[in-house]
């Protein structure tokens, strides 16, 4: 991840923030709600994570080590913003490479929904 862009009054950190917890599972400035709703989208499921809790343990199963991530410039929306993510990511290093779109809401300056869709490991 060389830089972050995002053409909106939010403040970049969020942004920042949000791409470093998905990449290390890390929350240092409580960004991430604890009441946080993840709705996740996968080939073949989709389903719903509730709490901040829930959604620590789901990151920490795609991965044992931090993610490498590549993130395109984010584009803002009226309470939020996406960004497409493509990321390498694996157990036992056996990495495997992914691309997602997060479709993100942030309300009172944390992140309390997160919309993902995921193309599962590229080939």
């Amino acid at each position: 991840m060389d830089t972050l862009e995002m053409s909106t009054s939010m403040p970049i950190t969020t942004l920042a923030d949000f791409l470093h917890y998905l990449g290390t599972g890390e929350d240092p400035n409580g960004l991430i709600s604890a009441q946080i709703t993840a709705e996740m989208n996968f080939p073949h499921t989709s389903f719903t994570v509730r709490g901040k809790a829930d959604f620590d343990r789901l990151r920490d199963d795609v991965s044992d080590h931090p993610w490498v991530l590549r993130a395109e410039p984010a584009v803002p929306t009226p309470d939020g913003f996406y960004v497409v993510v493509e990321y390498d990511a694996g157990h036992g290093g056996d990495d495997q490479t992914f691309r997602t779109l997060n479709v993100v809401t942030v309300t009172d300056d944390q992140i309390v929904r997160v919309q993902h869709w995921c193309t599962g490991a590229q080939l």
